[in-house]
């Protein structure tokens, strides 16, 4: 393997392990989704509340996030396999 590889080799591990502990603190049942309306020029931002979004609505998006990671964290765990596979 060569040391380009093996510095790419490196960086995708590296990803993968910050992406697993994200996945791991985003599954704690007291860690919350939160929602946010941001102006692109101004920065103005305003917070969505659940009095706007119901509880079932946040669960939902927390859902969506976690399975995001998920699907991330796999896709880089076969890119690292295959990755060792061909060098």
């Amino acid at each position: 393997m060569t040391e380009e590889n093996l510095n790419k080799a490196i960086q995708i591990k590296k990803l993968l392990d910050y992406k697993r502990k994200l996945l791991e603190f985003s599954d704690r049942t007291y860690v919350d989704v939160k929602v946010y309306l941001e102006d692109s020029c101004s920065h103005e931002r305003v917070i969505i509340t659940d009095d706007i979004l119901n509880d079932s609505a946040i669960k939902e998006l927390k859902s969506q996030v976690v399975a995001g990671i998920v699907l991330r964290v796999n896709e880089l765990h076969e890119k690292l396999k295959n990755f060792r596979l061909w060098q």
